[in-house]
């Protein structure tokens, strides 16, 4: 967190637990599923991805919503504010594209 601050980004801290399990179109969350990995369908809107895609596009959603430049088809739980424009958001440990 340090090194992005140091190097001017603004850091956005996302709690990532249920994201797999939450359907990043319509938010409905499967309690059923036991396995880190696999496939995501969504009974609900019927949207079918890999489980690590749909939990990145569920973070990458609460991202944009945190620094007040998007907003998804469901309602979060919570809905923060960030005062600083933000240049770019990246991974720990991903390169600066």
């Amino acid at each position: 967190m340090y090194k992005g601050e140091s190097a001017g980004a603004v850091v956005v801290l996302v709690y990532p637990m249920h994201t797999s399990q939450q359907c990043s179109k319509c938010g409905n969350i499967r309690h059923d599923l036991n396995r880190p990995y696999g496939i995501y369908h969504c009974k609900v809107c019927g949207l079918t991805l890999d489980r690590d895609l749909n939990a990145a596009m569920n973070i990458c959603n609460m991202v944009l919503i945190k620094i007040g430049r998007g907003t998804p088809e469901f309602t979060p739980v919570e809905i923060g504010a960030l005062t600083a424009m933000v240049t770019s958001i990246n991974e720990t440990g991903t390169p600066l594209r």
